[in-house]
């Protein structure tokens, strides 16, 4: 799925000592969060609104740039379905899985 490549998208480079590691934490969770409403923009349709999600330092290519790029990326089943499975289990952690 689109919001599985943007997850991926979002892998960042370690860091050397605690205090970059803390920051490049804080950055990468930004960035996870971009990520992630851009592919909820893009689940609901809008790409106006997908690639506003996806500017600022972090896509110094703006948004439209980085959809077209990540939308070049070849399909990986496996990470797909190891996505899913991710998505179920913190769905069923916070207790969106229930249905009763």
């Amino acid at each position: 799925t689109v919001g599985g490549l943007l997850l991926r998208a979002a892998a960042a480079p370690p860091a050397a000592g605690l205090q970059t590691r803390a920051a490049g934490a804080v950055a990468l969770l930004d960035r996870i969060g971009q990520l992630r409403e851009a592919a909820n923009a893009l689940e609901g349709g809008s790409l106006a609104r997908a690639e506003a999600a996806l500017t600022g330092p972090a896509f110094p290519d703006g948004g439209a740039a980085t959809l077209a790029r990540l939308g070049r990326l070849p399909f990986l089943p496996r990470v797909s379905e190891a996505a899913g499975a991710a998505n179920a289990e913190i769905a069923r952690l916070d207790g969106k899985g229930r249905t009763g």
